[in-house]
């Protein structure tokens, strides 16, 4: 698919942030593609039959400043859609609001539950939403702080998260008293722009984990995380702040670009970029399953990176195959390239760059994985009018009825599942993922798996 146009009126913060997840495209029923942008409007919600064209849903509220997240949730009769959105920066005083979207699998415009404050006016803000594995949502947010030093004011934000009382929530939930995640050791502005990640995880261990920016007392840049132990609909049960990485180079997290997602396996896995103009994308493996709070060496994803720019650096998922694949974004040269690797050993494919124009661009936003098929990609390019742009990257390819056609030299196998491994003379030749027509010389045999 090429890159098409959602809209050529946003306002600034319009696709922020790559952490919020603000694209889908619904598994059920039509499976029309949705995107959550912020117009010179307020923030809207979009929808495309094919991805290409696109058009307004509804406008959730009029505040251009607003920027939003999304998680859905298929409960088996219906896609619901948990949807947050606040300030896009915390010195602003507006509130941070929450709805619920439910898609029936006949109709394309979903059924919009009314707005809910979740917390009334205030410094907080660029919140981010999730439903856990036993049916919380929570959402995390940076509150921010005021200090002065010598007559001069600094801000800076802190994370904190709170969650639904009952489990799969319905337009009015009861939230949760909120809980500060970390605190700021009062050296300079940090994350007054940067989202927290939350990432949840599946059962056999702790809920869910927090992935943030922040500084040492000493000033110099890092990435931490802490574990979500448990919710219980009233309290969390919070893990040890741990740092990540340290090597983010001079400067402020104020300008700090990362993405995660956890695989099949409960792992989690971080993409980041440094602060510093000319250091290294890199990425993270946790050592363990279920947690933020202990990792792998990072290793290099691309060289040069983005250089400390903000909403430049994403990361998604192919959970449609096993092994999981990682797909590494990010922006480099005012162009939007990507690389992959498997989830089990980190290793990073070529570069693909993603075919567009040359203009400024900024804000790179991706789905958190794959849906029917393919990630989701928006963006925005800095042309004489801001436009958000759409890529639609295909990951793997629908199964056909299972047959296998014969050729004079080779043996077209359509149909695999979930992976086969080809041989020839009982030497492993291939491992075929799921749903990828491969060729391969006749007289071989074919193992399914599974």
């Amino acid at each position: 698919m090429p890159v098409t146009i959602v809209d050529a009126l946003e306002d600034r913060p319009s696709t922020r942030w790559a952490q919020q997840r603000r694209d889908f495209r619904n598994p059920r029923g039509l499976k029309y593609y949705y995107a959550l942008i912020t117009t010179s409007t307020g923030i809207q919600l979009y929808k495309s039959p094919d991805g290409v064209t696109w058009s307004l849903v509804s406008t959730l509220n009029t505040d251009r400043l607003f920027c939003g997240s999304m998680d859905i949730y298929d409960d088996g009769t219906q896609l619901i859609v948990y949807l947050t959105y606040g300030v896009y920066y915390t010195s602003l005083t507006k509130i941070i609001a929450y709805r619920r979207l439910r898609i029936p699998d006949d109709q394309s415009d979903p059924i919009i539950g009314n707005e809910q404050t979740v917390l009334a006016a205030n410094t907080n803000g660029i919140p981010t939403i999730k439903r856990d594995r036993n049916g919380y949502v929570h959402i995390v947010y940076l509150k921010q702080r005021l200090y002065r030093i010598k007559g001069i004011d600094y801000r800076y934000g802190e994370p904190f998260i709170m969650g639904t009382t009952t489990i799969n929530p319905n337009d009015t939930p009861n939230w949760s008293t909120p809980v500060q995640i970390a605190s700021h050791p009062n050296i300079a502005e940090y994350s007054a722009y940067c989202a927290p990640i939350l990432l949840v995880f599946g059962i056999g261990g702790d809920t869910g984990g927090v992935i943030f920016g922040n500084r040492t007392s000493t000033g110099t840049p890092i990435i931490q995380g802490r574990n979500i132990i448990s919710f219980d609909g009233t309290s969390y049960t919070l893990g040890t702040i741990t740092t990540i990485d340290s090597t983010l180079g001079a400067g402020t997290m104020l300008r700090a670009s990362f993405g995660a997602v956890v695989d099949e396996n409960n792992y989690s896995h971080l993409i980041f970029d440094s602060v510093t103009a000319n250091q290294a994308i890199k990425s993270r493996k946790a050592s363990v399953s279920h947690t933020v709070e202990s990792w792998l060496d990072s290793v290099v994803v691309n060289t040069t990176g983005g250089g400390g720019t903000n909403d430049k650096t994403t990361l998604s998922i192919n959970t449609g195959v096993s092994p999981n694949i990682l797909y590494g974004l990010y922006l480099i040269s005012n162009t939007v390239r990507y690389r992959t690797s498997p989830v089990d050993v980190i290793s990073w494919e070529d570069e693909t760059t993603v075919t567009d124009d040359t203009d400024s661009l900024s804000q790179l936003n991706v789905s958190e994985k794959q849906y029917v098929n393919s990630i989701h990609i928006i963006y925005r390019r800095n042309v004489s009018q801001y436009t958000v742009r759409y890529y639609e990257l295909v990951v793997y390819v629908p199964p056909p009825p299972p047959y296998l056609s014969m050729a004079e030299e080779t043996i077209r196998i359509k149909w695999i599942r979930p992976v086969a491994i080809i041989k020839r003379n009982g030497v492993v030749i291939a491992h075929c993922t799921p749903y990828t027509p491969f060729r391969v010389p006749r007289k071989v045999e074919v193992i399914v798996m599974g």
